[in-house]
């Protein structure tokens, strides 16, 4: 019998899209599935879209109160029972054969942590679909630079990960409230190897309250991504790091970091002429983090 792989997803407040996302995971071609489902507490109509489905492969979990994506994620991580685990991000769409192929690279290679694909991003908007990008992956070789340097080689709601590999990490941390995904693979890859599959599987949406289109999100994303990336450099020098000597408070043991101040200052030029009380708010956090 083929391997069980558990796919985990989370909404909050997305009831529009529960259909045509948890549908796309339903229709995959490779049926030995679970599906773990949470809604973070939503306030609109989520939850009962979610009951719709009459799938004994779907699990649904409600929270009683707001969580947060990443506690909710480690939760649901923790109640399956597959020997793989497929993310699926909120209100995305799987392609039919995306767990298929991905799980054929797995199976093939034990060496492989985890497993992505080429990724179609689209902004979603009351209007409909104004922008839309083909974002490819590139060869693995260069995976250890981008996670390294600022460019994350995976999306995070595309990828599939090996059970064994996530749990000899220690998985998702609490300790992230964004970037968790930059954090993982930078542990990972430490142990493993990364891949993808060659093909538009996945295709990624982004909605009026994604990070994308909130300035203040963006500021709280870009230090998240600055401690996964200042752990893994503690723990290249053979160091605990931030958030094993930290846990949760990780985040308010940052270091001095040129790269927080240049990203700071970048958006301080392009938002001075366009929105003051933001651009201020850049500066003062460039002037403080350099």
């Amino acid at each position: 019998m083929s391997a069980l792989i558990s796919v985990v997803t989370g909404f909050y407040n997305r009831g529009n899209l529960v259909r045509t996302s948890i549908g796309s995971l339903l229709r995959q071609t490779y049926s030995n599935i679970e599906i773990i489902v949470f809604d973070d507490c939503s306030t609109d109509h989520t939850y009962e879209e979610l009951l719709k489905f009459q799938d004994p492969r779907l699990k649904v979990i409600r929270h009683s109160i707001n969580i947060g994506f990443v506690n909710g994620l480690v939760d649901a991580v923790n109640q399956s029972s597959g020997d793989y685990i497929a993310i699926h991000g909120s209100g995305d769409i799987s392609y039919p054969t995306r767990l298929e192929k991905q799980y054929k690279l797995l199976k093939d290679d034990r060496d492989l942590g985890v497993v992505s694909c080429n990724v179609l991003d689209c902004n979603m908007h009351l209007e409909g679909n104004l922008y839309r990008r083909t974002r490819i992956c590139h060869h693995p070789d260069t995976f250890q630079y981008s996670l390294s340097n600022g460019r994350n080689c995976f999306t995070g709601g595309e990828v599939m990960i090996r059970k064994y590999h996530y749990d000899l990490v220690g998985g998702y941390r609490k300790a992230f409230y964004y970037s968790q995904d930059r954090d993982l693979w930078l542990r990972l890859i430490e142990i493993s190897k990364l891949s993808f599959v060659d093909e538009v599987l996945y295709k990624r949406l982004f909605v009026s309250n994604s990070i994308r289109f909130n300035l203040d999100k963006i500021l709280i994303e870009r230090r998240y991504s600055e401690l996964a990336r200042q752990c893994a450099e503690m723990r290249l020098d053979n160091q605990r790091d931030l958030v094993d000597l930290y846990g949760q408070d990780a985040i308010n043991f940052l270091k001095k970091s040129k790269r927080l101040s240049d990203f700071y200052l970048n958006l301080f030029k392009t938002y001075q002429y366009k929105d003051t009380a933001f651009a201020n708010k850049c500066y003062d956090l460039y002037i403080n983090s350099g």
